[in-house]
């Protein structure tokens, strides 16, 4: 098993500040880290079990990355990436091309944080994979985070504690490669949950963090990717019935992703 946790879901805002009040008033969010660079400016904030969601927002350079992909949604809040952490970045590396797929974005000379991406247009996932070989968290990388004391006045103080995010859901229009992606290099365990009237259910799960709830209906057109997460204040939850509980949802504007409230 290469990956041992689907550690966080990245998404790409215009600010930090509506997405995150959301995320400390309703889902007891908890700040982690976040910082300001020219390409983007990354948060994360914590949740139950350290399930983590990171807020992406624009960087102060003309061209910054997450400002093009934002653009390219029409300006909306859209789910940019998901990052699973693996024990060996260099055996994922050799498992994805391997698998037939080439790595984007190779960054290994930093000890303590080694990534490497594929692109969803490889995958057919609808979503960005990143993979991580971290020995630090990202707030240490860094000699201080100015928002940690002060740079924040607007953040809400937490009313709860944090609920958990036991998943995310997403659809596809048929499997594909997706399967070979998750399963055989990001070594989840995968479960069929649900199959029938055309649709096909399968639940991917590591040892730590999210599993990920992926569904396929052929008659669907173009690759949806990430669609919701699900939030837990307690107790246990069950994939059974999850796709209805996505469909009854609304789409929360400042995430662009729905979530679910798991009885």
């Amino acid at each position: 098993m290469t990956a041992y946790e689907l550690d966080h879901l990245a998404i790409a805002v215009p600010s930090w500040r509506a997405p995150t009040e959301y995320l400390v008033e309703h889902l007891g969010g908890m700040w982690k880290h976040g910082f300001e660079m020219p390409e983007f400016n990354p948060c994360q904030l914590s949740f139950a079990e350290d399930m983590r969601i990171e807020l992406l927002a624009p960087g102060s350079d003309e061209s910054s990355f997450i400002g093009r992909y934002l653009a390219a949604g029409g300006g909306r809040p859209r789910p940019h990436h998901i990052t699973f952490k693996v024990k060996d970045v260099e055996e994922t590396i050799l498992a994805v091309r391997n698998n037939g797929f080439e790595p984007i974005q190779l960054r290994l000379d930093n000890e303590v944080w080694r990534e490497g991406f594929l692109h969803p247009k490889d995958t057919g996932l609808g979503f960005l994979v990143q993979f991580v070989e971290a020995t630090e968290d990202p707030g240490e990388l860094a000699s201080s985070d100015p928002f940690k004391s002060g740079g924040l006045s607007w953040l809400p103080a937490a009313t709860g504690a944090p609920v958990g995010i036991p998943f995310l859901f997403g659809r596809l229009p048929a499997w594909g490669s997706a399967p070979r992606v998750l399963v055989d290099i990001l070594g989840a365990e995968m479960v069929e949950v649900e199959r029938g009237d055309g649709w096909s259910t399968s639940r991917f799960s590591w040892n730590q963090g999210a599993d990920l709830l992926l569904t396929t209906h052929p008659g669907q057109s173009g690759v949806h990717g990430v669609e919701a997460m699900g939030r837990l204040d307690g107790g246990e939850w069950s994939d059974a019935g999850c796709r209805a509980l996505v469909d009854e949802n609304a789409l929360v504007d400042v995430l662009g992703v729905k979530v679910v409230s798991v009885p």
